[in-house]
């Protein structure tokens, strides 16, 4: 089984996962087997929280897909963004800790600023 991941989380894997799987190796050289969950555990979660799953994309011409996984927790106009310099729309998306923590981009576009 492969788990994708993202191309960002590849080094603190490397670094944390190391030091963790040397860590579960010393638990059981040293004859605690009990004390590897200890390290083995964060090692787990650092690899859950840089996942970066395939995503299904829904068809259509009017279809908009959210940046991020997780609950979208409002929708709002504004009246006066300031770095627009006029009126917009903003969406809030909380994160969990178990959400996929990967911001896609929804539509075309570029970054200006």
């Amino acid at each position: 089984m492969r788990i994708p991941l993202t191309r960002y989380g590849l080094r603190e894997i490397l670094l944390f996962g190391g030091s963790a799987v040397a860590a579960v190796i010393a638990c059981i050289l040293l004859g605690i087997p009990w004390a590897a969950p200890i390290p083995a555990v964060p090692l787990l979660s650092l690899v859950a929280f840089f996942r970066d799953p395939e995503r299904r994309i829904p068809e259509g011409d009017r279809v908009l897909v959210a940046p991020a996984d997780g609950k979208v927790v409002s929708i709002e106009k504004m009246e006066h963004e300031e770095f627009l310099n006029g009126p917009a729309q903003r969406l809030d998306i909380f994160l969990a800790v178990y959400d996929v923590h990967v911001n896609r981009t929804p539509l075309a576009g570029q970054v200006r600023y």
